[in-house]
Formats: C-alpha cells, sequence, structure tokens
C-alpha cells in the first residue's frame, strides 16, 4: 500500500532510527534563523534508556540538548514554540530567561534564553 510507504517514512522523519545529531543541529538552526534568534551555545547529551518491561520491536531513546540562544522576547517565544511543533519529537523541559546583559549583549530589548529540550529517536 502506498499508505504504508508514506506512513514509515512520516514515522522515520518524527521518531528516526538512530540519533541522528545532525539532523538535529540543522533543524535547530534553521528554526533560530527564521524566528531571528542567535544561538550561542549548544550541547547534546544522551540520556540513558528508560528500564522497561514492555516488549517493543525498538526501544526509543532521548539525547538532552542544552540550547543557550538571544533574542526578543517574541522570537524566543517562537523558537521555543516550533521546537515543539517541529517534525521531530521534542520536549521542551525546562526555560531559564535573562536580560541580554549576561551574554554581553549590547541590543536593547534583547533576552537570552537557556533551554532543556529532549529529541527522541528509536534505538
Amino acid at each position: 500500500f502506498k499508505g504504508s510507504a508514506q506512513l514509515k517514512e512520516t514515522v522515520e522523519m518524527a521518531l528516526p532510527a538512530g540519533p541522528k545529531v545532525t539532523q538535529i543541529l540543522g533543524q535547530a538552526h534553521a528554526i533560530a534563523r527564521t524566528n531571528q534568534i542567535s544561538v550561542v551555545g549548544l550541547s547534546i547529551k544522551p540520556l540513558p534508556f528508560a528500564a522497561d518491561d514492555k516488549n517493543l520491536v525498538r526501544r526509543v531513546g532521548s539525547l538532552q540538548l542544552d540550547i543557550t540562544a538571544m533574542g526578543s522576547y517574541e522570537g524566543i517565544k517562537n523558537f521555543v514554540k516550533a521546537l515543539e511543533t517541529n517534525i521531530r519529537v521534542a520536549n521542551v523541559k525546562a526555560i531559564k530567561m535573562d536580560n541580554g546583559d549576561a551574554l554581553g549583549s549590547r541590543a536593547v530589548g534583547a533576552l537570552s534564553a537557556g533551554l532543556q529540550v529532549e529529541v527522541y529517536y528509536q534505538e
């Protein structure tokens, strides 16, 4: 069936086989550019698989992204929304907002945001 091939492709984009870190980085930077946000720091850490007694075909793994971004309030708000609604399954776990002075920004109204985001994949 054509429909099952499309469904498989959609699932693979949302929950790919393997972490596909370069894909995550590309999507995060594209979303930042679209929302006029500067990513000034980014780190990625693999998280341990959760203990599960269910016999799933593939386990679901996750990566923790720690992102430091600068921009306007509206830009940061839209950036967070876009991360959560992107094709790749992600969950913004924490946000810490501060004025841009902490990162040396001279732009009027610039804010910095520290985001903790979990991105998921299939093992």
